[in-house]
């Protein structure tokens, strides 16, 4: 792994864990001296709270670029919705995120109860939500056999395409401005 070190953090290296090497360009360009470490690593599955620690990682450093317009870093907006017998025949997997931005993982209505209108409300009503939180944008994937029509019938547009995914069919990525 090639690393470019400045004098200052230099220090923290091992000297038997890397070699030196100098390039004019890596001086003109950084002002510093190129540095290869010789890492052993293995690689291996991650559990529940291992993978729960690079997702965290990863949110850190990106709040150290952007910080968080939003008080609540991660904030479940998810809502079901339930027949008279208590079952979930519907429901909306949402989260906002950091910077007040909307994310709809997962939007399902069960069959039997599909063009009732039931979809069009949960997502209006989590829209809403998220909206009087201060939200300003929404986005979310859906494939071609799901509900791309949908989706852009409420104001959606798409912005990215993964084609072949799964074979023969294509994943959309669509946003709303709130």
């Amino acid at each position: 792994m090639k690393c470019g070190y400045t004098y200052e953090n230099l220090s923290m290296a091992k000297p038997e864990d890397m070699y030196s090497y100098y390039t004019k360009e890596l001086e003109e360009r950084h002002g510093v001296l190129g540095i290869e470490l010789k890492v052993d690593f293995l690689i291996d599955d991650c559990t529940d709270r291992e993978s729960n620690y690079i997702c965290d990682s990863l949110v850190k450093y990106n709040l150290s670029q952007v910080p968080a317009t939003q008080e609540k870093h991660f904030e479940n907006i998810s809502k079901k919705i339930l027949n008279k017998n208590g079952d979930i025949i519907a429901g909306c997997i949402a989260k906002m995120y950091c910077w007040h931005v909307l994310y709809v993982d997962i939007l399902w209505v069960d069959r039997i109860y599909r063009r009732h209108g039931l979809g069009s409300k949960l997502l209006n009503y989590i829209e809403n939500i998220a909206k009087e939180k201060g939200c300003y944008l929404v986005h979310l994937d859906t494939f071609d056999f799901q509900a791309e029509n949908f989706y852009i019938k409420h104001g959606y547009e798409i912005f990215g395409v993964l084609n072949d995914c799964p074979r023969d069919h294509c994943r959309y990525y669509l946003q709303k401005r709130l």
